[in-house]
């Protein structure tokens, strides 16, 4: 673990956007190549890794040797459970944000560590927040001696029974409150605040269906009456703003994909695949991007995974809503 400076940011995160964007032009988003397999956690823990790191560890899992292991650890970890790392293994440098408080002295004395005031902090406050960025060297299962045979996926995965899952993925859907109406294309009004899908017989499977209104319920988070994350009510399709919540969708649907344990199925990236120039574009102009898509997808994903009882009040709006719509279809 160390504490790192903005240059070094920004230097990581340069590195990071370039091996994206090298993935992105052979025509396969990187989360997309192992996310089904299995979410990446601390092999010690077995708390699965978030955001950007998941990513990152996603994809390096593969260049492993083994898509179906995604257990990580420091090398500290490794040594408080008696393992050890096998000799000349190359560690894969991931990034953490902690908040703490200034010292005394006004700053850290180390180069080496940054302290941000948080912009939300109360002036008035004596003491106020900050971020502390730190570099964690993590190391795959396979890199590691002693570590026990990867025995039950069960801790990685919800479950592999489909019918469970999709039931899983209904719920959170019928719980969130959600209006969801019928066309001939899958897109989220946000002026009416209603997500539009085609039938469920448009779909070659119910993983496909349910991957495409995950990835939809997730722009129905960013409504201004919940994490209030458009800029804008109209999207333009060539703009960055479009992209970009393309992409929090995006990586949003599948954390809650392989939450549930579902794998998205080759329709649902083939059905993604348009955004793909865009998403180069944007990365390309902003190493910071991805990271920062990373960041609204994991929020949008805790939001929607949290909708676990029903919540009378939709029930009110849900049918508010139906009702203008069927009067909009009249007239």
């Amino acid at each position: 673990m160390s504490g790192i400076t903005r240059e070094i940011e920004h230097k990581y995160r340069e590195e990071i956007t370039r091996e994206i964007i090298e993935a992105l032009r052979k025509g396969t988003a990187p989360w997309q190549q192992n996310w089904s397999n299995c979410i990446p956690v601390n092999a010690v823990t077995g708390n699965p890794i978030r955001g950007v790191n998941a990513c990152i560890l996603s994809m390096e899992s593969l260049t492993r040797g083994d898509g179906n292991d995604c257990r990580w650890a420091t090398r500290k970890q490794a040594e408080s459970k008696k393992w050890s790392i096998k000799p000349g293994a190359k560690p894969v440098k991931i990034i953490l944000y902690k908040y703490t408080t200034p010292p005394k002295n006004g700053g850290f004395k180390s180069k080496r560590i940054i302290f941000v005031e948080n912009e939300n902090s109360d002036n008035n406050s004596k003491k106020k927040n900050g971020l502390l960025r730190l570099f964690y060297e993590v190391y795959h299962a396979s890199q590691i001696n002693g570590i026990p045979e990867l025995q039950d996926k069960a801790k990685i995965k919800r479950s592999s029974n489909l019918n469970a899952n999709n039931e899983f993925i209904r719920n959170i859907i019928y719980n969130s409150g959600a209006v969801i109406g019928t066309d001939v294309e899958a897109y989220y009004r946000p002026k009416d605040d209603i997500i539009m899908m085609p039938s469920r017989k448009a779909f070659f499977d119910m993983e496909g269906y349910y991957a495409t209104l995950l990835h939809e319920i997730v722009h129905w988070s960013g409504h201004e009456s919940r994490l209030n994350r458009f800029v804008s009510w109209i999207f333009d399709r060539s703009d960055k703003e479009y992209a970009r919540e393309e992409l929090v969708a995006e990586l949003a649907s599948m954390f809650i994909l392989s939450e549930a344990g579902l794998r998205p199925t080759e329709e649902h990236f083939n059905n993604h695949a348009s955004y793909i120039d865009s998403w180069i574009s944007l990365l390309k102009s902003d190493p910071n991007e991805i990271f920062e898509a990373a960041q609204k997808a994991q929020q949008a994903s805790d939001f929607i995974l949290a909708f676990k009882e029903r919540d009378e009040k939709f029930e009110a709006k849900r049918a508010a809503v139906l009702a203008k719509l069927k009067n909009n279809k009249r007239s």
